[in-house]
């Protein structure tokens, strides 16, 4: 991209530099200074670069041969980056791999590999920093098709976290996800389910056949894709009114393998594939089910209502399934049965824990008529469940206007053996607005009584976060706003032409490279910083 565009400045060969010398300076006096900064002991030198801002460091290679060298010598490079952006990605990689001596020597003889990467990284959180990207890249989702539906799972009509006054703003379905780096999400141009690598704009085609199937949902997580989808014609009926739908789970692994140097491309293969349950599920809006997964787990809660004339409680039951074993086999394409594997526990998914609305009960997380649910994951290191609940509070003081308004709940059940852990209002949760709320994380900065969070993205290693939300109000007074985080310290709203972008879903994903969302057009936009 050309120098004007990154910075939004003049031509490096149109500069002046009054701050630094005066704006009386003749040209011979500017190369006599410039040779005399570039033969400066580096110690010394790198005293100087931290006075400078970090484009200021990119400018100064415009000056002359003598800064240009000076100024890109990769010693000088890396302390810059460590200086300025010491959490960004490229400095971690790097003092990783000096750390582990995969870079034994900062090599000048890739200077321009040096010079490109310290350039990106003062691009991007110049761009950050102002509330700015530098790159939209719009992609059209295929989500009409004769002979592919998608139905995805309806929110909650009620949850324990809508207050009186606080009436629930619900948010649509976005049928794709984000994954460190990774895209995917059912492509108009292929016509099939794609991952896209953001930042190369590669694509690979996910194997997977979409004629006569219904996508529910689709989620990208630890390099594991798992598309969860229904049969179109009905297996039997529930009742008179309504016929009930095999449903089930097909698993990919995204992987990069090892090929010639430079290729980045990336390779999805089928891992196996598994039924949701037993006997199916009906299409509805009625009939519930959330999941999760890990690479090597996968969760999934399902919710119906009570349709019996005796009963009168709602069924849940709650599932989990070891994944990580690969298997050709393929319950969808076995009806009757005959060829289902002779130890499925050794040769592909299987549950490892079942739980029904006795043991939810007993655990304390039994949704029933009233659902406090926002999210629920499996923690690999701890090997427990981590149930995640959020409810109204109505305020004691009407006048106290940063008083949290809402209270969760956190249950943590041990997979194998051991004590239950709850807790209480130790996180900042939004109130419940859709599918996009099970991606929810404690909010870092409660909102003012004029605003409600609707979801968060935080980039933990990068100290980089975007929080959305939207204005406490109806109508067309409502509008969303994105506010940006940098190290804790700087905050900045993104331009309001680009929240409104990413922000029609509800849904954001993205780290400290890119913020993704989707516009009023069902086109998924990435915003590159």
């Amino acid at each position: 991209m050309a120098f004007e565009e990154f910075f939004g400045i003049e031509s490096p060969n149109t500069l002046s530099f009054p701050r630094v010398y005066g704006s009386d300076v003749t040209p011979d006096a500017l190369t006599i200074a410039a040779g005399g900064l570039a033969s400066l002991p580096l110690d010394v030198f790198l005293l100087v670069i931290s006075f400078l801002e970090p484009r200021d460091v990119v400018i100064c290679r415009n000056v002359c041969r003598g800064w240009k060298s000076a100024f890109s010598n990769p010693e000088t490079l890396y302390s810059s980056l460590n200086w300025f952006f010491p959490h960004s990605r490229e400095t971690r990689q790097i003092t990783q791999e000096i750390r582990d001596k995969v870079i034994r020597s900062l090599d000048s003889s890739v200077v321009l590999k040096w010079t490109r990467l310290v350039d990106d990284v003062a691009a991007r959180y110049f761009f950050l920093s102002r509330g700015r990207c530098r790159e939209i890249q719009r992609f059209n989702q295929y989500l009409r098709d004769e002979e592919t539906y998608y139905y995805p799972v309806n929110a909650w009509d009620e949850h324990e976290s809508f207050g009186a006054q606080n009436h629930p703003f619900l948010y649509d379905h976005a049928f794709w996800s984000y994954d460190d780096g990774l895209l995917a999400f059912p492509s108009e141009e292929a016509r099939s389910i794609v991952v896209l690598d953001v930042l190369s704009k590669r694509k690979v085609t996910v194997p997977f056949s979409m004629t006569s199937k219904v996508i529910r949902n689709l989620r990208l997580k630890q390099r594991a894709l798992i598309i969860e989808w229904a049969e179109i014609k009905p297996f039997h009926q529930l009742n008179e009114l309504e016929p009930v739908h095999r449903h089930f789970a097909t698993c990919f692994d995204v992987t990069k393998p090892a090929t010639r140097l430079g290729d980045e491309s990336w390779q999805v293969t089928l891992r196996n594939e598994w039924k949701m349950h037993f006997l199916g599920l009906p299409l509805s809006d009625r009939d519930k089910f959330f999941s999760n997964h890990t690479r090597d787990c996968y969760i999934v809660y399902i919710w119906q209502p009570n349709r019996s004339m005796y009963t009168g409680r709602e069924i849940e039951t709650l599932a989990v399934w070891d994944i990580s074993h690969p298997s050709k086999y393929l319950p969808s394409d076995d009806v009757s049965g005959k060829h289902v594997p002779e130890d499925p526990f050794l040769n592909g998914p299987h549950p490892i824990h079942r739980y029904d609305f006795r043991d939810l009960q007993f655990y304390g997380i039994l949704q029933e008529d009233s659902p406090s649910m926002m999210s629920f994951h499996v923690n690999d290191a701890a090997e427990s469940i981590v149930w995640i609940e959020n409810e109204y509070v109505r305020p004691t003081n009407a006048f106290n206007l940063g008083q949290n308004q809402w209270r969760s709940r956190v249950t943590t059940i041990p997979l194998t053996c051991g004590p239950i852990n709850r807790t209480s209002g130790e996180l900042s949760l939004p109130p419940y607005a859709g599918s996009c709320s099970f991606e929810v994380v404690d909010q870092r900065d409660i909102p003012d009584q004029s605003t409600i969070g609707v979801m968060d993205v935080v980039d933990e290693l990068s100290h980089v976060s975007f929080s959305l939300l939207r204005t406490n109000l109806s109508g067309p007074f409502n509008w969303t706003v994105v506010k940006i985080k940098i190290d804790e310290e700087r905050t900045v709203e993104l331009d309001g032409k680009l929240a409104e972008q990413v922000a029609y879903k509800g849904r954001i994903a993205g780290d400290e490279r890119v913020l993704i969302g989707e516009n009023d057009r069902q086109e998924i936009v990435v915003l590159k910083f």
